[in-house]
């Protein structure tokens, strides 16, 4: 038997609080939608979540209390995973999506039911994915779209919550290429001859959109874009026809004398021009970035404790979409980190304002810490730090008395 409405309310409130409502007899989804409007709209949609078809509310939802937002009876992802035991193990994998990864399914998924499949907020994977990743529009305006993603079918090829692959791929990227495009003598005729069986097709072809034929990055090194593979390579029928006769600083000196000239002149040079290695930077096929750097170029090395050269790495971005280049000098020069400038006169092209009222620097003040003589390093971080405008420490006081230990000693 169904409770009134009026008594619902009051089971609600003085029910006995052992028993789950739906064993006090409390109608939870016709409760809950008087006071919740929207309630009623999301289940009445053509996929409901069966909890809330159900009416069984307070299996996530605490209706008293909580410590999570919406009343929560634990935290979003620890609930979801409660019923959907998959999403812990993909939460394990080599590359996770970051709302997984933060415990959040919300931005993807609604919790009560939605007009679309599995409970998505959106109609199909490129408008789904749009909402976070502001590169579909881009993708979108472009003249030329991969079919997969024309269609919006992004889970052809990417996983939603986690995989063992790069960019959360559902396979090795070459396989995943192959699926569709396995006319390899069409693919070698039109590459000159050469075959790309177990290339890496994203190294030349944007696999989502692009304004050039073919999907091929929006810049291309002439000898790709003129076919003469041969220039750089042996002949396609010979035994090595993806070798270089020469090493790579040389073979690219080749067109590019000065560039080398440029990497070899520092005394002291970046780890990847002492190894000859321009590829590390550069693609030598096609890229979207000028001068063919590779996407994300530095990252790979530099990211937090990962550089190859054993020092401690820092987060790239030191905001306002800097380019790491607009500080360092990438083939390398005489200052510490390649910096273009000394510290103070870097910091100042942007920061202007600040000379100002600066704390005194330079030589006729030294860091009492190292003895080294001050400037804006000495409080701000280059690239990231745990306090507001990139300091070490708190500006409250914690940074001041670092240097001024009299101040700690009664001296205020």
């Amino acid at each position: 038997m169904r409770l009134s409405a009026g008594l619902l309310a009051m089971a609600c409130v003085f029910g006995p609080q052992q028993l789950p409502a739906s064993e006090a007899g409390i109608d939870e989804r016709t409760l809950c939608v008087g006071c919740h409007d929207r309630l009623a709209e999301e289940l009445a949609a053509p996929n409901p979540h069966p909890p809330a078809r159900e009416g069984d509310c307070s299996s996530c939802h605490n209706p008293h209390v909580s410590r999570y937002s919406g009343l929560l009876r634990t935290r979003e992802s620890r609930l979801c995973e409660g019923c959907h035991p998959p999403l812990a193990e993909d939460r394990q994998k080599h590359a996770v999506h970051l709302p997984v990864a933060e415990g959040r399914c919300t931005p993807c998924h609604q919790p009560h039911g939605s007009v679309n499949r599995k409970l998505l907020v959106a109609s199909n994977g490129t408008k789904l994915c749009g909402t976070c990743h502001q590169s579909v529009a881009t993708w979108n305006n472009q003249k030329g779209r991969h079919a997969p993603f024309a269609e919006g079918s992004c889970f052809r090829c990417h996983e939603a919550h986690g995989s063992d692959y790069e960019s959360l791929l559902t396979r090795p990227r070459d396989e995943i290429c192959n699926a569709c495009h396995s006319d390899h003598r069409s693919l070698t005729e039109s590459h000159d001859g050469y075959s790309v069986l177990g290339a890496n097709c994203a190294i030349c072809h944007d696999p989502h959109a692009s304004d050039r034929q073919n999907l091929l990055r929006a810049i291309v090194h002439p000898m790709v874009e003129d076919g003469s593979c041969r220039t750089c390579h042996p002949p396609a029928d010979s035994g090595r026809p993806i070798s270089i006769p020469r090493e790579v600083d040389q073979l690219c000196s080749g067109c590019h004398p000065e560039q080398l000239a440029e990497s070899q002149a520092p005394s002291v040079r970046h780890v990847s021009v002492v190894e000859g290695g321009c590829v590390a930077c550069h693609n030598p096929h096609a890229a979207d970035e000028p001068g063919l750097m590779r996407s994300a170029t530095c990252l790979p090395c530099h990211e937090r404790g990962s550089s190859p050269s054993d020092q401690p790495g820092g987060h790239v971005s030191h905001g306002n979409d800097l380019g790491c280049t607009e500080c360092h000098e990438p083939h390398g020069n005489d200052r510490p980190l390649y910096l273009i400038d000394e510290v103070v006169g870097l910091c100042l092209g942007c920061h202007s304002d600040k000379h100002q009222f600066s704390h005194p620097m330079g030589d006729e003040a030294s860091d009492p810490q190292n003895g080294r003589p001050i400037d804006c390093l000495t409080c701000h971080g280059i690239h990231s730090a745990a306090y507001d405008t990139l300091l070490h420490r708190s500006a409250e006081r914690e940074l001041c008395v670092s240097c001024h230990t009299e101040i700690t000693r009664g001296r205020r």
